[in-house]
């Protein structure tokens, strides 16, 4: 019985295709790449501006202002001067996966494939939540030539689909986060949102506090 279990779980592997051991080491390998892209920053702090726009009752389009924060090897937060109650969140909506440092301790990951985005090849990564939530699963896409990832699709339980965009520029030595289009599209909600990243001031001192206190 031991050796048609061993037989019958080696089938499973060879008809995915690819090893699974391989799938992880690809995967583990690709997330690296991205965690490398600016491997001198060590902190950095920026201001970030959103525009909301609901496309659903009750149409309300604020416009949000705030602090982006990073410190290696893994804190990442953005928190808004005010939110009107309604938005409560999207300071965890933009700062979900903007660090990929965290991606492996807390996600399964497999590379789904190569599609084109906007004229371009990509890799497709599957990040699925070892803790589940509502999220069944994430779709990113990472240009392999920059590493930067420059889609996120989040696929809730519930039917909804959030895709978001986003493009970069250099802020001196480093490839910084520039701009995001968001698109939402869960029960009852239908939304865009837009967000500039500016002001950047990098390799500052940043003290731990400041992620403490956004987490409690």
């Amino acid at each position: 019985m031991k050796r048609l279990a061993m037989f019958v779980l080696f089938a499973l592997m060879a008809s995915a295709g690819v090893p699974v051991s391989a799938q992880q080491s690809e995967s583990h390998a690709l997330v690296q790449k991205m965690i490398e892209r600016n491997p001198d920053l060590r902190t950095f702090q920026a201001r970030i501006h959103a525009d909301v726009r609901l496309l659903s009752f009750p149409f309300y389009s604020p416009k949000l202002d705030g602090t982006s924060y990073f410190k290696r090897p893994d804190n990442y937060q953005v928190v808004f001067d005010r939110v009107p109650p309604f938005a409560r969140g999207l300071d965890h909506f933009f700062s979900d996966l903007a660090d990929p440092s965290t991606w492996e301790r807390r996600f399964d990951i497999t590379i789904e494939g190569r599609p084109e985005s906007s004229g371009r090849r990509v890799i497709q990564m599957k990040l699925v939540a070892k803790i589940r939530g509502m999220i069944d699963h994430t779709d990113v896409y990472v240009d392999p030539g920059t590493y930067e990832v420059v889609r996120l699709q989040w696929h809730y339980y519930n039917g909804g689909v959030i895709t978001m965009d986003q493009t970069y520029r250099n802020v001196g030595t480093f490839n910084m986060l520039s701009s995001q289009h968001a698109e939402i599209h869960v029960p009852h909600i239908r939304a865009v949102a837009d967000s500039q990243y500016s002001e950047y001031h990098t390799n500052i001192a940043v003290s731990d506090s400041v992620f403490t206190e956004l987490h409690k």
